[in-house]
This record gives C-alpha cells, structure tokens and sequence, in this order.
C-alpha cells in the first residue's frame, strides 16, 4: 500500500508527463509536411528535383496546392518523366511555382461560404477568385456552393485535404496537376 507521499509523487509525476505531452513541438515546414503524407511521393521528388525545396524551407508563408501522387498518375507517365529530368529543371520549377500562392490561405479565404438566402441545393460555381501564384500567372479558386465537393482550383481540381498547417504555410492537397497556359 502506498502512503500519502508516495501516492503525491505518483499524481505529480502523472500531472508533469500530462503537461509535457500537451506541449506541441513545432510544426513542420511545407517541404516536410508534404515528404510526410504518405500520398505525396511524386510532389516530393518533384520538390527536390525542381530546386525549390530550399525557397519553400524559408519564412514564407506559403500556401501550397499539393497534387496526390494519383493526380500525377493521371498525366502521361512521359510527361512526368520528363520533367523531372536535370535539364528540365526551370520548366518544373515553374510548373511547381504555379502550385504555390504567397501568403497564408486556409480554405475559408480562398472560398468564402454562400451569402445568406442563397439556395445552398444548388450547385453553382461562384465567387471564384483570381489569385496570382509564385510563378506570376493567376489560378482560379471557388467553391460549388451546395456541394459537397467545395473548393475547385481552375474548375477541375478539387481540394481533397485542406487546411493541413505547416510552420511556413499551409497546404492544400488537390487531385489533379495544376498546369501553367
């Protein structure tokens, strides 16, 4: 049986591993936010192939549109290939600077919800959003209020994951390669 004492460490050591487990330890950057997802093995080869990864490492913020590895799988294998050779460098990095918006964007900015009395059972796609990516060209963002597929980049790649935090930035993972006109 234990006394008083002893039942008083047990409660002050539990009350200090309760209070050590709920500090956090800082979160990571896009780079290795995205190299965790088990879905994003391609953006991260890409990533380092491109020569970005030490620009997306910075301050930021960062608000990055991350395609799966399955909106890789959906360009032909030779387009990929491709641009991930060294000598293609500078067009990959500009394909992956069209994924990344300046700026800290959860998806309650990029798509505001409906205004009041508009009749959310109808799938309309509005308040879309013009905003200017890392490589000088515009995306579009919006929303199919009444949807429940929400926020759509250049009204063909849905948002799967959104809002996923990074110490620079946020991440927003999409199912489709977002390419540069």
């Amino acid at each position: 049986m234990m006394g008083n004492t002893g039942m008083r460490t047990v409660v002050v050591a539990l009350a200090a591993l309760g209070i050590a487990g709920c500090t956090t330890a800082p979160k990571k950057d896009v780079v290795d936010t995205i190299a965790a997802s088990a879905s994003h093995k391609t953006l991260t080869q890409a990533i380092k192939a491109s020569g970005l990864e030490p620009t997306l490492r910075e301050k930021g913020p960062y608000t990055v549109m991350a395609p799966t590895d399955d909106a890789f799988a959906l360009l032909p294998k030779s387009q990929v290939d491709a641009l991930m050779k060294p000598e293609n460098k500078a067009q990959l990095a500009k394909v992956l600077q069209y994924h990344v918006v300046p700026g800290n964007n959860p998806s309650s900015k990029l798509a505001p919800t409906p205004p009041p009395g508009h009749a959310t059972n109808v799938a309309m796609f509005n308040n879309n959003a013009a905003v200017k990516t890392a490589a000088g060209s515009d995306i579009t963002v919006g929303q199919w209020w009444g949807s429940v597929d929400g926020i759509w980049v250049n009204h063909f790649s849905r948002v799967v994951t959104p809002n996923i935090e990074a110490s620079n930035g946020i991440v927003h993972s999409i199912d489709r390669v977002l390419l540069p006109k």
